[in-house]
């Protein structure tokens, strides 16, 4: 118990709770599904301003996104490492990936 007490260090930093990027909520499986619901409802509402609004863009702007974010999290001084997954990285990616080349 103690070790997981631990590790939940590795995922939270109270700094980064100051970082309101749209994901601040995505804390758990059942609030990261409600963001991807809500990214779905945006997409059907809105895709057209989505920089990456067709299938295959989207998917390589999660790949992209995925390998970049070390820039998006220096640049927001997160101090939690995005090389820890949580549901709030998985979040940051799909949304990041609507918008990045």
């Amino acid at each position: 118990f103690q070790c997981w007490k631990l590790c939940l260090g590795c995922y939270k930093v109270k700094s980064d709770e100051k970082i309101d990027d749209g994901t601040l909520s995505v804390i758990d499986k059942k609030s990261f599904s409600e963001f991807v619901r809500n990214l779905l409802k945006q997409y059907k509402t809105k895709g057209e301003i989505w920089e990456n609004n067709r299938m295959e863009k989207f998917i390589e702007g999660i790949s992209s996104y995925a390998e970049d974010i070390d820039g998006y999290y220096t640049s927001l001084k997160f101090e939690t490492s995005p090389n820890t997954a949580t549901w709030r990285i998985f979040a940051q990616i799909l949304s990041g990936a609507t918008k990045y080349e």
